[in-house]
C-alpha cells in the first residue's frame, strides 16, 4: 500500500492507495476515528458495484455516506455546498473524519477544510 503523509499545520492526514483496499476500508476507518463523525464521500456507479461494503459501513455508529453522481463536471463548489451541508445537518465537527472512497478527494479536502 502506498501512504501519503499530507503534512499541514493544523490537520495533517494521510493518502492510502491500494487495489482492493475497499475490503479493508472499514477497517481502516477505525483506526482513525477520533470520536467524532465519519462521512464517506463516493459516487453513486460505485454503490452500485459495492453495496455490501456501503451498507456495512453505514452501519456503524456515526458514519454516514454521501454519493455523488459520477464525473468531472459534478465536481463543483455547489456540488461542495451541498456536502458541507449535509455535514453540518449531521453536527459534524474537527473530530470527524472524511473519507473519499474513488475519487472525490480534492471535492472531499474542500468540503473538509470549510
Amino acid at each position: 500500500m502506498t501512504t501519503i503523509r499530507v503534512r499541514l499545520k493544523d490537520h495533517p492526514y494521510l493518502i492510502h492507495i491500494k487495489a482492493g483496499l475497499r475490503r479493508r476500508l472499514p477497517q481502516l476507518i477505525g483506526k482513525y476515528e477520533s470520536g467524532g463523525k465519519t462521512i464517506v464521500l463516493s459516487d453513486t456507479r460505485l454503490r452500485k458495484l459495492y453495496p455490501a461494503l456501503f451498507s456495512t459501513l453505514q452501519k456503524r455508529a456515526d458514519t454516514f455516506c454521501f454519493f455523488l453522481p459520477p464525473g468531472e463536471k459534478f465536481k463543483t463548489m455547489a456540488t461542495v455546498e451541498k456536502v458541507v451541508a449535509f455535514m453540518l445537518a449531521k453536527e459534524f465537527d474537527r473530530r470527524s473524519l472524511l473519507v473519499a472512497v474513488g475519487g472525490g478527494g480534492l471535492l472531499g479536502g474542500v468540503a473538509s477544510a470549510i
